[in-house]
């Protein structure tokens, strides 16, 4: 019975030691993303259209 009692509690240790890991790699990320230059969407759009359109030519030639 203790046996069962001492895997379960490693076993609860585990998962808080993982949970704490990735709850320091989202903040991680998270200020990493801040970091970064915000994308305006409609330029993004149109040059995400061009490179269609350039991929599109290129075929055609």
């Amino acid at each position: 019975m203790f046996q069962k009692m001492q895997c379960a509690s490693d076993m609860v240790e585990q998962v808080r030691s993982r949970d704490h890991r990735l709850h320091k790699n989202l903040q991680h990320l998270d200020s990493e993303l801040k970091c970064l230059p915000a994308v305006d969407k409609a330029q993004f759009y149109r040059a995400l259209h061009v490179d269609e359109r350039a991929k599109g030519d290129k075929s055609v030639n």
